[in-house]
């Protein structure tokens, strides 16, 4: 993380610019997350974002230390891709699948394409070998106009973007059940091209309501 006094030293030695993103080190989603344009906005997000974290359910991983829980991150304009970094149960690398994110929604993927690109495949094998985590590793990152990548942030779980891998022939739940029971079949490739969207819809719960209960007007 960068302190403020840290970020001041370095936008004076010119290391580091405007805009930059003002987020908690722990967090989830699009909670607390702001774009500073200049010192003046810096200052007061940065306030703000402490807030948004004793506000929330942050609070339980950013209390030790709250000076400590907030990012201050330079702004990266670029394509953003969403990795699931897949691993056996015991540790050993078996797959990425590699998603370009179309639409994002409250810091969670909304519309996305399963794509083939061995570049950044590779990175997902080198956070494999790397990190050695068990089953999935949810991995966000920005690829710029130069083809720079960057890493964001790592999840070390099924994340908002798994639904796209799923759809794509990916079953790494059932796989997981199989390598607990010592069974050979894999379901951890993905069909390259699907383009998917999450769609919400209205439900009638009516039918689940007991006769005592009652909606008000």
């Amino acid at each position: 993380y960068i302190k403020k006094e840290t970020f001041y030293e370095d936008y004076n030695n010119m290391k580091i610019e405007f805009p930059v993103i003002v987020k908690p080190r722990w967090g989830m989603g699009s909670i607390g997350v702001y774009v500073a344009d200049n010192i003046e906005e810096l200052n007061v997000f940065y306030e703000k974002v402490k807030r948004d974290i004793l506000s929330s359910y942050l609070k339980y991983e950013s209390n030790q230390d709250l000076d400590k829980a907030v990012l201050i991150q330079q702004m990266i304009k670029g394509q953003e891709y969403g990795l699931d970094v897949i691993n056996d149960l015991n540790c050993n690398y078996k797959n990425t699948i590699v998603r370009m994110k179309y639409a994002m929604r409250s810091g969670e993927t909304d519309c996305a394409l399963i794509v083939d690109d061995n570049r950044i495949k590779s990175v997902g094998e080198n956070l494999s070998f790397a990190l050695k985590h068990i089953a999935n590793l949810d991995c966000d990152i920005f690829v710029t106009a130069n083809n720079d990548i960057y890493v964001l942030e790592l999840n070390a779980r099924f994340g908002g973007g798994y639904p796209f891998s799923h759809i794509a022939g990916v079953n790494l739940p059932k796989t997981i059940i199989n390598w607990l029971s010592n069974k050979p079949e894999e379901y951890l490739s993905a069909k390259i091209g699907v383009l998917a969207q999450k769609d919400i819809s209205m439900l009638d719960i009516s039918k689940y309501m007991c006769e005592n209960d009652h909606v008000k007007k």
